[in-house]
């Protein structure tokens, strides 16, 4: 008799999760064992290991989002907000850097990766719009998508200052009073 199981796409995605960031051996039949499921379950939801990597990043990626938007609606300043971007995506790069190497060649594409920066270029310059607004502040959108790049860069490379942009953008915002 088949398994019935409440919430299958939940399970899924948390026995994917282990096998990325634990396990290791991401294979759809490994996680419908893992899962105590058919791998045709799987498929069912997800048409391949692919799609399932990304529902993964996508799921945790709106989880560090909304850490994200709560700092930009209640830091003290728009520069401790940036700051605080800086190291939650960083924890995000960090949880998912070798699923990033070993997967993104294989499911992914350069023009894929162009198009989802972009996407998160506009995620971070929304919050950062959030910010400054809460702050009775305001930049041109080029000068917000400047400091969008320099979130994102500072967030994929440890080496790159993380406090650089705050600094920036504190300065700015008292030249403008």
């Amino acid at each position: 008799m088949p398994k019935i199981i409440q919430d299958a796409k939940a399970e899924i995605l948390s026995a994917a999760r282990n096998r990325l960031l634990h396990d290791g051996g991401f294979s759809m039949r490994a996680i419908a064992k893992d899962c105590g499921i058919s791998p045709g379950t799987i498929y069912h939801y997800y048409p391949d290991a692919g799609t399932l990597i990304a529902m993964v990043l996508v799921e945790d990626w709106q989880k560090a989002y909304k850490e994200m938007q709560e700092s930009a609606e209640h830091s003290a300043t728009a520069g401790e907000a940036l700051t605080s971007f800086i190291h939650i995506i960083r924890g995000f790069r960090n949880t998912f850097g070798t699923v990033f190497e070993q997967y993104g060649n294989r499911y992914g594409s350069r023009s894929v990766f162009d198009e989802r920066h972009r996407e998160l270029r506009k995620e971070i310059a929304d919050l950062i719009h959030i910010s400054l607004k809460n702050r009775n502040s305001e930049f041109k959108d080029e000068m917000i998508d400047f400091f969008a790049e320099m979130i994102l860069a500072a967030g994929s490379h440890e080496e790159l200052s993380a406090e650089a942009p705050a600094i920036m953008m504190d300065r700015l915002i008292r030249l403008e009073e």
